[in-house]
């Protein structure tokens, strides 16, 4: 039945998060500069895209928008690309000291690449990012694309020592000149893009001049979710199996046991990707608690032991998820988790004679210990309820006494949840 759960979990994810609507009316402009109304695919680009997937209508094929065939690709107030042939200095940006040289100025290589526009305007801002180390320019009305130059580099009088080449300050000052604004304006002005974004509709605000910024959100997550705390309810499938060698009983497995689960879920959305990535933490509470009749090996009389599990316990769940968002108030989400079991009360293995003769069995017991193991989960999210499918994996309780003896565990729940506090950016 698990199995059967787990494979219509993941044959659900693939299938909506195919079919996601992410596509939004946009322009193309190809090769030769001829525009037409597209529908693109917002895929809320993290590094410079190669390629972009597009249809002319709802009912028509996906096509790629390439470097060969296309010049411009955007929807209005949100992305625009613009296919261009510029100067990079990787290296010079990088965080890893050793492609730094010693000299300070910048050694540039030449690329034709899409290049992001943050600001558009009489002078714009744009963005080359590639393996997260971003180089940004200035494209004048002219069309001329100035890069804006900043280098990290070595101090030729100590190799550990860092230096700066911060020259984009003092072109930044030169080309967004206004009454309202003075060489002091640049100073603290830093490599990033929210920095530089920041200066240039400083820069347009001093002037009242026209510009856009584009700002890649989708329509249906204006509201960004910072943090998020849910109550859940549920039920438990248990399942768990004994072995003990050096009593000769074979691993055998307990009957599975569905129990009532209470828990809290604890979320935190990731700063990128408008709400599409989060870190949880849920933290609840089951049990499972059987009983097995086992003949005893190499028995000459009907010997039966009773073999008996209580085990209670506080379980903890930390790793990251990921939403497909379908609306405002709808997602489907799956995630990924380390989890942990810690015994509460009196979580105990028995193993004691039940019937024939004991033949020198010793009754005992095993005071049940943690288990790590991994989860993977699917849910739906609708409003401020959730339904979550979660499998923890199979782990193995370890004891020090009775180092033969291995004891399993593993559970699947099923849990709706309702969301009593939401904190927003």
């Amino acid at each position: 039945m698990k199995k059967y759960l787990i494979f219509f979990a993941i044959s659900l994810i693939s299938v909506l998060a195919f079919s996601q609507s992410e596509f939004e009316a946009g322009t193309l402009i190809n090769q030769n500069n001829v525009s037409k109304n597209v529908l693109i695919k917002n895929e809320e680009w993290t590094k410079n895209p190669d390629k972009f997937y597009y249809k002319t209508s709802d009912i028509s094929e996906i096509q790629i928008a390439q470097l060969d065939n296309t010049n411009e690709i955007f929807v209005d107030n949100k992305f625009k690309f613009i296919k261009a042939i510029v100067e990079v200095d990787i290296n010079g940006t990088s965080s890893n000291i050793s492609n730094y040289g010693k000299s300070r100025e910048p050694k540039f290589n030449q690329e034709e690449t899409f290049l992001n526009v943050l600001v558009e305007g009489e002078i714009s801002l744009l963005e080359y990012n590639s393996n997260n180390i971003s180089y940004f320019y200035l494209l004048l009305d002219n069309g001329e694309i100035i890069p804006l130059i900043y280098k990290k580099y070595l101090s030729s009088r100590d190799s550990n020592k860092v230096l700066e080449n911060n020259r984009y300050k003092n072109q930044l000052s030169n080309y967004l000149k206004s009454d309202k604004l003075s060489s002091e304006d640049f100073i603290d002005v830093d490599y990033y893009k929210s920095d530089l974004t920041k200066i240039m509709e400083t820069y347009y605000s001093a002037t009242g001049k026209e510009h856009i910024v584009y700002k890649n959100k989708k329509d249906f997550n204006t509201n960004k979710k910072k943090f998020a705390i849910r109550p859940e309810v549920g039920v438990s499938f248990n399942s768990a199996s004994f072995q003990d060698d050096a009593r000769h009983v074979d691993e055998f497995s307990f009957d599975s046991e569905m129990t009532p689960i209470l828990g809290v879920e604890f979320e935190y959305f990731l700063p990128f990707n408008n709400n599409k990535w989060s870190l949880f933490s849920e933290i609840s509470y089951s049990n499972y608690n059987n009983t097995v009749l086992q003949s005893r090996e190499g028995s000459v009389l009907e010997d039966i032991d009773e073999i008996s599990l209580d085990y209670s316990f506080i379980s903890l769940n930390i790793g990251p998820r990921h939403y497909f968002y379908f609306s405002k108030n709808s997602a489907l989400y799956f995630d990924a988790s380390l989890n942990i079991r810690f015994p509460i009360g009196n979580s105990i293995l028995k193993n004691e004679p039940y019937s024939g003769q004991a033949g020198g069995h010793v009754a005992y017991e095993i005071e049940a210990s943690s288990i790590i193991s991994g989860g993977v989960g699917v849910g739906f999210l609708y409003k401020k309820f959730n339904l979550e499918l979660l499998y923890n994996l199979t782990g193995t309780m370890s004891s020090r006494e009775y180092l033969d003896t291995v004891i399993k565990h593993g559970y699947t729940s099923l849990k709706i949840g309702y969301q009593i506090f939401t904190k927003y950016e």
